[in-house]
């Protein structure tokens, strides 16, 4: 397999995916409207500046491009096989490839039915990430996205005694990385049931 990827770009894929009869899609589409950038999984609105012209190229930095059918199992790199997926959505997909005997066909179809089953995100974690990126002026970016994540966990717990947001909270820690708790250059403290 060549190391040169010809990825689509997010306008082209949103183009060609508007013009799809999805009903699972057509849902959030019809709610948010094609011209704000959206997760197919999850539905969440990356904190850009709603622009028909340039936001899903804006939100790039925000959402990645992900492989329906497995890029290393042979999914090509066009429209039909690629979604916008927040990175939390995308950090938690699974493969889909045809390694347990399935075609492309039912790989892609699987990994289809994944991302429209994602839970909704949370309305205050929408009003959160708006909040937090928006008026901090951040620099997209997984680790951006996933550091405000721990802040509101955080939130919940220590604020608004969520106690049931620990387990989250401890995946956010390491997957931040020793030393990178919030985006302070401490150690991560660990969270005690």
């Amino acid at each position: 397999m060549s190391d040169n990827r010809r990825m689509p770009s997010m306008d082209r894929i949103i183009d060609y995916w508007r013009q799809q009869d999805r009903p699972e899609l057509e849902a959030i589409a019809t709610e948010i409207g094609w011209g704000a950038p959206f997760c197919f999984g999850c539905g969440w609105m990356p904190p850009v500046v709603r622009d028909r012209k340039t936001s899903w190229k804006v939100a790039g930095g925000w959402l990645d491009r992900a492989h329906l059918h497995d890029r290393f199992d042979g999914g090509p790199d066009e429209p039909h096989n690629i979604v916008p997926l927040c990175h939390q959505c995308h950090d938690d997909m699974p493969e889909f490839g045809s390694y347990d005997g399935e075609t492309a066909e039912e790989a892609k179809a699987a990994a289809w039915q994944w991302v429209t089953e994602r839970p909704p995100v949370q309305p205050l974690f929408q009003v959160w990430t708006d909040m937090d990126m928006c008026l901090k002026n951040r620099v997209p970016s997984r680790l951006t996205v996933l550091k405000s994540k721990v802040r509101y966990l955080e939130f919940l717990i220590d604020v608004l005694g969520q106690k049931s947001q620990r387990e989250d909270l401890e995946r956010c820690y390491q997957q931040c990385g020793p030393g990178r708790r919030a985006g302070e250059p401490q150690q991560a403290a660990k969270v005690t049931a």
